[in-house]
């Protein structure tokens, strides 16, 4: 065994080795000092994807030069050598783990004194405790709707986790022909005759997709006899003249009585449909707004398949058709209930004050600036360099938050769809004009519009095309928003990696386009590390919205913020406020006592 007073980093791994049970892992951990450790320390490093005999000779050469001080170096030459070299993730994780148990051997032996010396640290820069205490982290809930977790149903359901992404769940899954088919055409009637917007159509296909995937795992279905008309029943129900005719003569009674017979039978398989339906959405969810998404669904698939009797003399209007009356009238029952039940979630254990998230988004900008961490394991404390990788992540993270809550916020659909050039737009605004950037006689005065187009989001049919500033808000360090805008489109959208998509945000590793989802997980995510509350995409558009009724917004700017937000007054007021009753109480208590104490006074 080597001495310790003249130990080094080679001698020291030499007798790690004569201790370590995993062949792999002594393997992988002299890779790991030859090819990155090595370069870091200024040594000589490899230069093809395999070190030669003659290079693994040279690096040893060089570690065993190397003092046992440097020990407590290794983590963060670690890290940087793999920033500089783009290891991948998974790879950078395994090389953490296997030199972390050297370097903790290597204290437990006395190579090294446990505390490492102080580092000079930036008058600009400070290190920060990233992570909690040990043993006093987070638990992220894994549900916050007390709803059990189902089994995967969708029909031709996919994996979601990293290893298996895209793939089927289940193998066996396929869309046959004719289904397939009537996919098709039911897209066509939607996009190109109903004009709808190809989120929303996307949105309507999965909730089919999960309908026939109940058929088929749980009411035994084939998958060879899948079919829309399983949810919607098609009945024949209009007739022509040609059809009534009875030896040769034209019989009136004969075709009323087709039609009445007809209808008759499209009345009792309407029936029966909601009975099926009502079995479906109780499986669904529990709570009426989840199940009203279904019957969301079914109206628009039912106005498919009864296309061509819908405005005909017989069936002039819509709710003629007897399915579409009793899906109405079941999303009427439904709306009643809602208004009974309570939230799954209250909106309070989902909300913060609409102030905190103005604290929130401060320590998003800081923490992107921060370029240094401290790092503690069970033994010891280190300062390490935090990777930029990792900064460009932070970055996005508060301008995903910025952008919501420096204006009125939007749904989510306009941020994760946010499309640089179409949707994302720098230049200037005026009387209804848009000047580029580009061609502006003064470049300095542009400012970044939201643009979006009536299929862009959700009620533009109603609204139409709209504009809206994001604010070049100066932050309390005199740096700007637009500032941070620009350093993440040229340097932190594409760092290392390029993007196969247009949009502003993407994902934090695999740099693909969001989702729904991911960026709700996303703003969950940014308040639970720093509230401890998982407060949605969706909740902040209600804590805005109370937040200005709170503090007496004029008509006037709820007018405007309303249309910033593309809902009606109604909606806002109805919807979206959830002023506590005694804040809403408040005017009233104070005109009582003012005229009551008015009367006394005199």
């Amino acid at each position: 065994m080597t001495t310790k007073d003249k130990a080094t980093i080679l001698s020291i791994y030499n007798d790690y080795s004569t201790v370590v049970t995993s062949i792999n892992n002594n393997s992988m951990l002299k890779s790991v000092l030859v090819r990155y450790i090595t370069s870091g320390l200024g040594g000589p490093s490899p230069k093809g994807q395999r070190a030669t005999a003659n290079e693994i000779k040279n690096a040893e050469e060089f570690l065993q030069k190397m003092p046992s001080t440097c020990i407590l170096d290794l983590p963060n030459i670690l890290e940087k050598a793999c920033e500089e070299k783009g290891v991948d993730k998974s790879n950078r994780k395994a090389f953490r783990s296997i030199l972390k148990s050297f370097v903790e051997w290597a204290i437990s032996q006395e190579y090294c004194d446990q505390h490492p010396p102080k580092t000079k640290k930036s008058k600009t820069e400070r290190a920060i405790q990233f992570r909690r205490p040990i043993g006093q982290a987070k638990v992220k809930p894994t549900n916050y709707h007390g709803q059990t977790q189902k089994e995967p149903y969708a029909l031709m359901a996919r994996h979601c986790k990293k290893s298996l992404q895209g793939q089927l769940i289940y193998p066996e899954d396929y869309i046959n022909e004719e289904l397939e088919k009537e996919l098709k055409e039911y897209k066509d009637f939607r996009l190109n005759h109903n004009n709808c917007s190809p989120k929303t159509v996307s949105d309507e296909f999965e909730k089919i997709y999960q309908f026939l995937g109940w058929f088929h795992r749980y009411k035994g279905i084939p998958l060879s006899d899948l079919r829309l008309q399983l949810i919607i029943p098609f009945r024949k129900l209009i007739f022509s003249i040609s059809e009534s005719f009875k030896d040769g003569q034209l019989d009136l009674n004969l075709l009323h009585s087709k039609k009445s017979e007809a209808l008759q039978l499209a009345i009792n398989e309407a029936n029966e449909s909601i009975k099926l339906i009502s079995e479906y959405i109780n499986f669904y969810a529990p709570h009426p707004n989840s199940k009203m998404k279904v019957i969301t669904t079914c109206v628009p698939l039912a106005k498919f398949i009864f296309r061509n009797e819908i405005g005909t003399d017989d069936y002039p209007d819509k709710s003629d058709i007897p399915i579409i009356r009793r899906l109405y009238s079941l999303g009427n029952q439904l709306r009643e209930k809602k208004k009974k039940v309570l939230p799954a979630v209250p909106h309070y254990n989902k909300s913060v004050p609409w102030e905190v998230t103005f604290e929130v988004l401060e320590k998003l900008r800081k923490k992107a600036n921060i370029h240094f961490a401290s790092s503690k394991t069970k033994k010891y404390i280190y300062e390490r360099k935090r990777s930029t990788h990792e900064i460009f992540n932070d970055l996005q993270r508060f301008l995903s938050l910025g952008f919501m809550i420096l204006m009125p916020p939007n749904r989510s659909r306009t941020y994760y769809d946010l499309e640089i050039g179409r949707s994302f737009v720098k230049g200037n605004y005026e009387k209804g004009l848009f000047t580029p950037s580009n061609k502006m006689k003064d470049s300095q005065k542009a400012a970044w519009y939201i643009h979006l187009e009536p299929t862009d989001y959700k009620t533009g049919v109603i609204y139409g095309e709209w504009w809206g500033k994001l604010p070049n808000i100066k932050f309390g360090d005199g740096s700007l928003f637009y500032e941070y805008i620009d350093l993440w489109l040229t340097q932190g959208r594409e760092y290392k990696q390029k993007c196969n998509h247009n949009f502003f945000f993407r994902g934090s590793y695999n740099y693909k386009n969001l989702d729904e989802g991911s960026w709700s997980i996303r703003i969950i995510n940014i308040f639970l590390a720093q509230t401890d509350i998982p407060v949605t995409p969706k909740e902040l558009r209600k804590m805005y919205v109370t937040y200005i009724y709170d503090n007496g917004a004029t008509d006037a700017e709820k007018d405007a913020a309303a249309y910033a937000m593309h809902h009606s007054r109604q909606m806002q007021s109805v919807i979206y406020n959830e002023q506590e009753k005694m804040n809403k109480l408040a005017p009233i208590y104070e005109f009582n006592e003012r005229i009551i104490q008015k009367f006394f006074n005199n």
